[in-house]
C-alpha cells in the first residue's frame, strides 16, 4: 500500500481519523483503527488466488471487487480496488441504502 492509499483509506473510512466536515458521506469501518490492517490482510489473503489468476490473464488491468462482487467478511461487504502495479487503490466497507 502506498502512502497515498494509506491516507485515502484511513482519513476517509476510519471514524476516529476523519477530518471534520470532510468525506462525511463515506462509509466508516465499524472496527477500531488498529483492526483495519488485520481485516485488510484477511480479505486480501482470501482473494489472493483469484487476484493472481486475474493478473496472469490481465497484467495491465486493475483488479476490483465492488458492488455485487464486493467481498463478504464478518457480516460486512468490502469493496477493494488494486491498481495495475499491485498497490491498493481503495478498500472500504460497503454501505447500501
Amino acid at each position: 500500500m502506498s502512502f497515498k492509499s494509506f491516507l485515502h483509506i484511513y482519513l476517509r473510512h476510519v471514524k476516529e481519523l476523519t477530518v471534520e466536515n470532510q468525506f462525511g458521506e463515506r462509509s466508516k469501518f465499524q472496527l477500531a483503527e488498529k483492526d483495519l490492517n488485520a481485516t485488510m490482510n484477511i480479505v486480501l489473503d482470501a482473494l489472493n488466488d483469484e487476484y493472481q489468476k486475474y493478473k496472469d490473464e490481465h497484467p495491465n488491468n486493475r483488479f476490483f471487487r465492488k458492488g455485487n462482487m464486493a467481498y463478504y467478511y464478518n457480516g460486512d461487504y468490502y469493496d477493494i480496488d488494486i491498481l495495475p502495479d499491485g498497490q491498493i487503490g481503495s478498500f472500504y466497507k460497503r454501505i447500501d441504502n
